[in-house]
């Protein structure tokens, strides 16, 4: 995704200023492209065209999203569980530990979870850009789906 911002830097007659002599007393509009390094997921809209024409993809779009959804939301539910455990008073020193060993281990598990979920958007947007300049993606929608 790309951003564009519209800067104006005014010439004001000063050599030390920024603008240079041919630039004196005139407005110049720069235009700086930022590119947003964070990913961007494909609203479902854009997607639309390609899951009409492959309604399996769709499906298993579908499912993966609940899949995930259930899993963090299970993620979430056993790390406060495991803080609890381990902040408790009354928690011997073998539970503390064992909490810690737990969240430590559901912390790698939701990076994993992570990763996944965005290679299969980068696959999905794959298709989805192949599909919309008229390439065939059969192949990709098979091998995204298996």
């Amino acid at each position: 995704m790309k951003k564009v911002m519209d800067m104006k830097i005014k010439g004001s007659g000063n050599d030390n200023d920024i603008d240079t002599q041919a630039m004196k007393n005139m407005d110049t509009i720069i235009t700086i492209t930022i590119t947003d390094t964070e990913d961007m997921e494909l609203p479902e809209n854009q997607l639309e065209a390609v899951f009409k024409k492959f309604d399996n993809l769709r499906k298993a779009h579908k499912d993966f999203v609940e899949f995930l959804l259930m899993v963090r939301t299970d993620l979430v539910t056993k790390s406060e569980s495991l803080k609890k455990m381990k902040l408790c008073a009354s928690s011997s020193r073998n539970d503390k530990s064992y909490a810690s060993f737990q969240l430590l281990m559901l912390s790698q598990y939701k990076q994993r979870m992570n990763k996944f979920a965005k290679v299969s958007n980068q696959s999905i947007e794959n298709i989805y850009r192949k599909h919309h300049i008229d390439v065939k993606v059969d192949e990709l929608v098979f091998k995204h789906i298996n």
